[in-house]
């Protein structure tokens, strides 16, 4: 017999049976002992049932359990899941698992030993009813709800359901919206799975609670472009969700410049949960670019309004309208991406393009300092400086970015090791900026933004009117008239068979600048025969070294259209950190020589006329160990004899010491003073 002390309301009396019923039915042969193994769903509902009770006003009064015998056993909670727990530490799962049922099934108040119960579903490998206890442990543990959460993020992550990972998340901002980890998390999140644009949000909202990391602030120059803040490869294994899918697409199309390929991922999505509002716009874009108008039609047909808030899906109207030569009409749409997009290079480079073609040559010049504006930040910001984050800070403020600009005055005074004593500096900061928002509505603060960066109000450009575009069919004869310019790689049918060797990492991590550029090619009739003849350059090794470079090739065309390699037989296979190549005739003989510029000591070959070369690289005067990155032969003081230019670059001998690495291809861990992985973080508060 089963006794309980509960309160006294008609929902504590029908819970208080529901608790009896299951007791009595799923009683184990061992007193007070209930195993989940036999009975889960009944555990599972009574745990969540015992926090129902915990809410409402009055409970908490413990119970005891008697057995059939009559012998009382009053258990005391706390003491019993402090046991519960140690024996969870010390591996016996089981007997913490039972220890601790029992202490909820007494006493519902013990959050202690519902966590135990959590933890041992965890070693089960039973991820999602440990995630539905977590969340109900964030409504009890009103002190730290947000720790509870980001475990039911975790373990909702390793169930395969990054969806209710995600709703998770979102209860962590609500619940404790000045604490920081809810908001990161959730910005990896949906950064990984290519919703950059929400993102934005996330981070934004860090930066007013001053804890946007350096990374972080980076990730937001250029919305458009994949950049990695954290992977969830540990915490889902393989990644097979579909949500990841739209990540994945945006790498394949940025990173491999495979827009086919990255159409193919997003088309698996179609009819899924998982093809949201962004999915189609990022389609959208996809469609146009690489297939025909009769599918772009049926793509239009199929949208919902909602897909007006996406900045990609108004890109896509802008090139198809310019195709169309409606070009008012496509200023006004890429206006309408960049003002929800501000970071959008390709809307405002197109619309560049489409003022000077209307004649408005002063609003294009504009346009196209913002630009360089926005290109410059680009380049400065990785590895920024001190000065340069100032820099990019000031004209982020003047792009109306302003909680950007604050995150990137941030990096500098954390450079310099001085954050702790000018936090008061940046939080004024903070507080002006929302001072300034609080006068202003969202729509007005874009529209003030937008004609910043345009310098002229777009609303001067007509709404696009899609219903009286002109017919798809113009899309079409365009595709059927440029196919008949196709072009197709032959190469390997023809006998070439050669790559450039450069050494650069394929996952571009720690790469040397100089591995970064690629050879050259010189098209040259070097026999006299009527035929193009191909000349390749190669790198590879180390600069510094004589001759530790693959050797360059030349090849040879033959009568039939084939080619073959002669570089060893015509002795020209030179051997230098090659980066480009000119082919000209030095010694006036009519025969075409080879100039190559290298990384060193430059080279010259003279053609015999017999189909071999002579190296007379002492020919070229002061040729000294240089960085020459393009090479030039032409008559510049008409005297008719040949002259040289070199186009030399980095005069730095440690430049072949320094690693770099491409940031936006690159998945990048958070510092662990940040927050670390996702999973790091859980683990690190005892998980």
């Amino acid at each position: 017999m089963v006794q309980s002390s509960w309160c006294s309301t008609d929902l504590d009396q029908k819970l208080y049976v529901t608790c009896t019923r299951l007791v009595s039915t799923y009683r184990s042969p061992v007193p007070h002992t209930y195993s989940l193994h036999v009975f889960p769903e009944i555990i599972r509902l009574l745990v969540i049932t015992s926090i129902v009770v915990l809410m409402v006003p009055g409970c908490g009064t413990k119970s005891s359990v008697s057995t059939e015998s009559g012998s009382a056993s009053n258990v005391s909670g706390a003491a019993t899941a402090e046991q519960a727990q140690q024996l969870l530490h010390a591996g016996m799962h089981n007997e913490a698992l039972e220890l601790a049922q029992r202490v909820v099934i007494d006493e519902p108040s013990s959050t202690d030993a519902m966590a135990v119960i959590a933890n041992v579903l965890v070693k089960q490998s039973r991820f999602a009813e440990a995630a539905e206890i977590a969340v109900q442990l964030a409504d009890l543990v009103k002190s730290d709800p947000v720790t509870q959460l980001l475990f039911a993020f975790k373990w909702h992550m390793r169930a395969g359901d990054p969806t209710a990972a995600e709703r998770d998340l979102i209860s962590a901002t609500r619940l404790a919206p000045q604490d920081v980890r809810g908001f990161r998390i959730l910005a990896q999140l949906l950064n990984a799975q290519g919703r950059r644009i929400e993102t934005l949000e996330h981070l934004v909202a860090l930066d007013q609670l001053g804890g946007m990391e350096y990374l972080e602030a980076m990730s937001l120059i250029d919305l458009g472009e994949p950049f990695g803040l954290a992977e969830f490869g540990e915490l889902i294994e393989p990644i097979s969700s579909s949500l990841f899918e739209l990540g994945k697409a945006r790498r394949t199309d940025a990173a491999d410049n495979n827009g086919s390929l990255a159409l193919q991922t997003v088309d698996s999505l179609a009819g899924t949960d998982a093809d949201t509002a962004v999915v189609k716009a990022f389609r959208g874009r996809l469609i146009a670019e690489v297939t025909d108008g009769s599918r772009f039609k049926d793509w239009l047909m199929s949208l919902s309004p909602d897909i007006q808030a996406q900045p990609e899906y108004w890109f896509t109207i802008g090139n198809w309208l310019t195709r169309q030569q409606q070009d008012r009409e496509a200023v006004r749409a890429y206006g309408e991406a960049i003002r929800l997009d501000p970071t959008d290079c390709r809307s405002l480079t197109s619309i560049a393009v489409l003022l000077d073609r209307i004649g408005e040559h002063d609003r294009a010049v504009h346009v196209k300092e913002t630009l360089g504006t926005l290109n410059a930040i680009v380049r400065q910001a990785k590895d920024a400086d001190v000065l340069e984050s100032m820099w990019i800070a000031e004209r982020l403020q003047r792009l109306v970015r302003p909680w950007e600009s604050v995150a990137w005055y941030r990096h500098p005074i954390e450079l310099q090791g001085e954050l702790e004593q000018r936090r008061g500096e940046l939080e004024q900061r903070r507080e002006q900026i929302r001072a300034w928002e609080r006068k202003a509505s969202e729509d007005q603060i874009r529209d003030a933004r937008l004609t910043v960066l345009l310098g002229f109000d777009v609303s001067e450009f007509p709404v696009p009117d899609l219903a009286k575009l002109s017919p798809w069919s113009s899309i079409k004869d365009e595709k059927v008239a440029s196919e008949r310019f196709r072009f197709h790689d032959i190469a390997k049918s023809m006998g070439v068979v050669t790559t450039v060797v450069s050494d650069y990492p394929q996952t571009g991590v720690d790469f040397f600048l100089h591995q970064t550029n690629g050879g050259g090619i010189a098209i040259l009739d070097f026999d006299l025969d009527g035929l193009c003849d191909l000349y390749f350059v190669q790198s590879g090794g180390d600069p510094r070294k004589t001759d530790d470079s693959a050797a360059n090739q030349l090849y040879q065309q033959l009568p039939n259209g084939r080619f073959v390699d002669v570089s060893t037989a015509s002795h020209s296979a030179d051997e230098g950190f090659g980066q480009g190549v000119c082919a000209a005739v030095i010694n006036q003989d009519g025969f075409p020589d080879l100039l190559i510029a290298n990384i060193g000591k430059n080279s010259l070959y003279i053609n015999q006329g017999d189909g071999t070369f002579s190296n007379q690289s002492k020919w070229i005067g002061g040729n000294q160990d240089r960085w020459t990155s393009s090479i030039a032969v032409g008559d510049l003081d008409g005297d008719s004899l040949p002259d040289l230019v070199e186009v030399n670059y980095v005069d730095d001998e440690t430049i072949f010491e320094r690693r770099y690495r491409v940031v936006a291809s690159v998945v990048q861990a958070m510092p662990k003073r940040a927050c670390g992985l996702p999973w790091e973080t859980l683990t690190r508060t005892g998980t």
